[in-house]
């Protein structure tokens, strides 16, 4: 395998027939490109593969994965199907580096990363050194997570320093990891990795999650297909990495 390979990877994605797509209205202005299933299942197991993919072709690359996970309900759905579905077994989660997308405040503890234990850390091997959840507690937990992305990435030769792969249920707001919009970077003054958000917990801010080689976004049903209208048009091009979103018909025509 080349040298930086890994930097230009694609995911083969396939896709429905056009006539399929009959009625889709927003999903072909969202930023990125769009893959779209019949059912929410079928969605989930094109995101699935092509993480597979990119997982494998990444820790072959550079030696190990570094993969961000975020979103609500439907996150659990996602961390399901990595544990259970057999083609996934081959997931490299010893070389995986597992982040947080995002934290927020729950009743009991830490919200999102009770899901990632309970549907992905406690059964998938991930070394322990190698799990990242956000520290919520007192100080800049914004600043503490941001320096713990930069020492671990920074390991990694000068340009490959970002995420592998992130991927992001859009929760039933329409929000992607905690955000309203991937909002812009600037050359003068880079955009920070992590922010607070105004619930009181972390989100990897917008610039910094679509630099991630791969940024798969998962949504599905009428209601959230609706909620991305938000999305559409809303964030310029990028060269730095790619954005795909993964949707049912039900969100595709909504």
């Amino acid at each position: 395998m080349r040298p930086g390979r890994a930097d230009a990877y694609h995911p083969r994605v396939s896709r429905l027939p056009d006539e399929s797509t009959a009625g889709a209205r927003v999903w072909l202005d969202l930023p990125g490109e769009a893959v779209v299933r019949p059912t929410p299942g079928e969605a989930l197991d094109a995101l699935a593969s092509d993480l597979m993919a990119q997982a494998l072709t990444c820790a072959g690359m550079f030696g190990d994965f570094h993969l961000a996970v975020g979103g609500d309900a439907a996150l659990e759905r996602v961390c399901l199907r990595l544990m259970s579905d057999p083609v996934l077994r081959a997931m490299p989660w010893a070389r995986t580096h597992l982040w947080l997308a995002h934290e927020r405040p729950g009743a009991d503890g830490p919200a999102v990363y009770s899901i990632v234990r309970d549907y992905l850390v406690d059964h998938a091997g991930i070394p322990t050194e190698q799990i990242h959840p956000i520290d919520l507690g007192p100080g800049d937990a914004a600043q503490r997570y941001e320096e713990d992305l930069r020492e671990c990435l920074g390991a990694r030769a000068r340009g490959r320093d970002r995420l592998d792969a992130a991927v992001v249920a859009l929760d039933a707001q329409g929000r992607l990891a905690g955000l309203a919009s991937f909002g812009e970077g600037s050359p003068d003054a880079p955009a920070p990795w992590c922010a607070r958000d105004p619930a009181g917990g972390v989100t990897m801010t917008g610039p910094f999650l679509r630099a991630a080689r791969l940024l798969a976004v998962f949504a599905v049903g009428a209601d959230q297909g609706r909620a991305l209208a938000r999305w559409a048009d809303g964030a310029p091009p990028t060269a730095a990495g790619e954005t795909r979103w993964y949707l049912d018909q039900a969100a595709a025509g909504a």
